[in-house]
């Protein structure tokens, strides 16, 4: 008998134009931008992680959060 393992896929639409996109120019503007975003009332209560996707341009497309 084979084990079989539950998959997930990860997808995204587009909701800002790549010309609206934000540039990350160091790891400070990085650092901000998901700080910025982070629910600062549940920051402390769970344990999430976030993960942005760069292009080649270093634009942001999505941002994924994982619990």
């Amino acid at each position: 008998m084979r084990t079989q393992v539950s998959e997930i896929k990860v997808s995204y639409q587009e909701k800002i134009s790549a010309s609206k996109a934000y540039k990350i120019q160091n790891s400070k503007d990085a650092a901000r931008l998901v700080f910025d975003n982070w629910d600062k009332k549940t920051i402390e209560l769970q344990e999430c992680f976030k993960v942005l996707l760069l292009n080649n341009s270093h634009y942001i497309y999505p941002k994924y959060q994982e619990q």
